[in-house]
């Protein structure tokens, strides 16, 4: 898990020409064109901000939850982004799995 930790006062998520901008009051911190979010996650501690709803659309697509956090170190929100609903397909793959010796061993070591 490689999360992208941001914190300080008023930090500000928006987006500007398809790229996400993470502004604290002072000056840009981070800006991420689309496809190149080198992490698999967001931790936001700060105590005031805004994340536009366009930036909420775009962590969404590149499929990446935002943790906000609490002062005292617990997460006070989760925002997720939507999953596609599992078919039965990984199941599947998995019984397959079990059932190949060789597979399984793999997977077990």
């Amino acid at each position: 898990m490689k999360p992208l930790f941001v914190n300080g006062f008023g930090i500000n998520f928006s987006v500007s020409h398809f790229a996400l901008r993470i502004k604290s009051r002072d000056a840009l911190l981070h800006e991420f064109t689309s496809h190149q979010f080198p992490y698999d996650s967001g931790v936001l501690d700060s105590p005031f901000g805004n994340i536009s709803l366009e930036a909420l659309r775009w962590l969404g697509q590149h499929n990446l939850p935002v943790f906000v956090m609490k002062w005292t170190g617990d997460v006070q929100t989760l925002i997720l982004p939507r999953t596609r609903q599992n078919t039965g397909h990984l199941k599947l793959k998995q019984l397959e799995a079990i059932r190949n010796e060789r597979k399984r061993f793999f997977i077990a070591t």
